[in-house]
């Protein structure tokens, strides 16, 4: 049989591997279907298929450059939350011990922000 290339784990980069689906009466496998034994997902479409069609399945990642303006639209958010937190500690009538807390969380953010790769 065909040997057919599946892709690390789109989810923990573990290795995948074939799971028989579906047998017939001479104990050979007619449905396959892509797992990964260190987080098992796996990819069960809603029809018999072949190990091409399920490969292709499990071989789909998603654009990059979507996933990246994702990426940078939530650094955003988190960026603009931490300066409103930081405002809002300075504005409202909070106590000191919460004017303290409020800063810190906005600081966290921020070290978060510069800690994590960008796209």
């Amino acid at each position: 049989m065909e040997q057919v290339e599946l892709e690390p784990c789109p989810f923990c980069g573990g290795e995948a591997q074939w799971d028989c689906m579906t047998s017939n009466e001479q104990y050979e496998c007619t449905e396959w279907s892509p797992e990964c034994p260190k987080c098992g997902a796996t990819v069960i479409l809603d029809r018999t298929c072949g190990k091409h069609e399920a490969a292709a399945a499990w071989n789909t990642r998603t654009n990059d450059q979507a996933k990246n303006e994702e990426i940078a639209r939530l650094r955003e958010a988190l960026e603009l939350a931490a300066n409103r937190m930081q405002r809002l500690s300075l504005e409202l009538p909070f106590s000191t011990a919460e004017r303290y807390e409020a800063e810190e969380w906005a600081q966290e953010a921020r070290h978060e922000l510069k800690d994590k790769p960008r796209g």
